[in-house]
Formats: structure tokens, C-alpha cells, sequence
């Protein structure tokens, strides 16, 4: 797979969790998601401060601000 497929956006606070905005840059979409949630073939797997860690069965994706 040859560059990047997802942008992340930014973070934001929704109560007591932050959910993740990331552009799926293939398909021109936006996403907002909380951990656990499926974006295509990836999971969310961590939200953390600085970054966003997707994780597929076969790649691990680490998005950054």
C-alpha cells in the first residue's frame, strides 16, 4: 500500500472520552470515531493525547497531529 490513506484531523472531548476526526483521504470522507469504533478495514484501537492508533489484521497505522 503506497502512502497514506488516513489523515488525522484533530481531537476533540465528548464528555469523559476524545474522539478522533480523521479523513479517510482515498475517499474524501470524514470520521468521527471513539475508541473501538471501525473505520473500513481498521479498528480504533487507541485515542491517546498526540496521536490515533488504527489496527487492521495485517498493519498497525499510527496517526499524528
Amino acid at each position: 500500500m503506497s502512502g497514506q490513506e488516513f489523515e488525522l484531523l484533530g481531537l476533540v472531548s465528548v464528555g469523559d472520552k476524545t474522539a478522533a476526526m480523521i479523513r479517510d483521504v482515498h475517499e474524501n470522507k470524514d470520521y468521527y470515531c471513539l475508541g473501538g469504533e471501525q473505520i473500513g478495514a481498521f479498528k480504533v484501537k487507541h485515542i491517546l493525547k498526540d496521536k490515533v492508533i488504527l489496527q487492521s489484521e495485517s498493519q498497525t497505522l499510527e496517526l499524528y497531529r
